[in-house]
């Protein structure tokens, strides 16, 4: 009858030690992911790895993946999907480590591809934030004109637009954020990301992404739910995933 209180006692104590420990950057999620998009909404997934080296200092590598299906007559569909290859650092700013800003610098990708509904035409009166590019605007720009709904009068506002395509570009990312232990087993967090594509040619060529995260510690594993919003995608996430911890002390 000792031992299974015992062991009781032991795993309590050690959940305990677990949840004062102090944040760290070593881990592997694995995430479902809702996308609500202007002209559609569908779904996907995402996987994200960070690994501390040095004492403050990580790297990490993060890809996600998720198809859209279009409000547009035939259903056409988009594949959109990035990744991401970084390295950053982290400062405490309590001296338990409980509470840490972050940054770092990342190598960008994205592929766009659509299929399916032959062709679509944005309606102008519907509003959204698209536009520019010129008539050298390429693929890629045409590909995420048809998610945007561009204004009247752009490269792509006033012409049908094809769903069926393939194009990618490769870039630059920069984030910053901090994490914080709110509470014993409960963690909170707010990111912010840069990315840049070489490719991509609308007025607005870069990405803003406004991230918000809370996660819940079970010992060295973590259910996490995560809001992301994209700005000049328009595009809103919703995350929900499980995180495991593997080198926290």
């Amino acid at each position: 009858m000792i031992r299974p209180f015992a062991a009781a006692a032991l795993l309590a104590a050690s959940s305990l030690a677990y949840a004062q420990a102090p944040l760290d950057f070593n881990s592997i999620t694995l995430q479902y992911l809702q996308s609500d998009a202007d002209n559609g909404d569908g779904d996907g997934f995402g996987l994200r790895a960070e690994l501390g080296v040095f004492e403050h200092y990580f790297v990490q590598a993060e890809y996600s993946a998720r198809s859209i299906e279009l409000d547009f007559a035939g259903n056409p569909e988009i594949d959109l999907n990035f990744g991401r290859i970084g390295a950053g650092g982290f400062y405490p700013l309590d001296e338990a480590g409980r509470v840490a800003v972050f940054g770092g610098l990342s190598f960008e990708y994205v592929d766009v591809s659509g299929s399916g509904g032959g062709t679509v035409t944005p309606d102008p009166d519907t509003g959204g934030e698209g536009g520019g590019g010129g008539p050298t605007g390429t693929d890629l720009d045409l590909l995420l004109c048809i998610i945007l709904t561009c204004e009247e009068g752009s490269a792509f506002g006033t012409k049908a637009l094809s769903a069926a395509g393939d194009d990618d570009s490769t870039g630059y990312g920069a984030q910053l954020g901090i994490r914080a232990e709110v509470m014993p087993n409960l963690e909170a967090g707010l990111s912010y990301q840069f990315r840049s594509y070489e490719d991509y040619t609308r007025d607005d060529d870069d990405e803003q992404v406004i991230g918000v995260h809370v996660a819940y510690r079970f010992g060295q594993w973590a259910a996490v739910l995560t809001y992301d919003n994209y700005d000049t995608l328009e595009l809103d996430e919703y995350l929900l995933g499980v995180r495991y911890d593997f080198a926290r002390e």
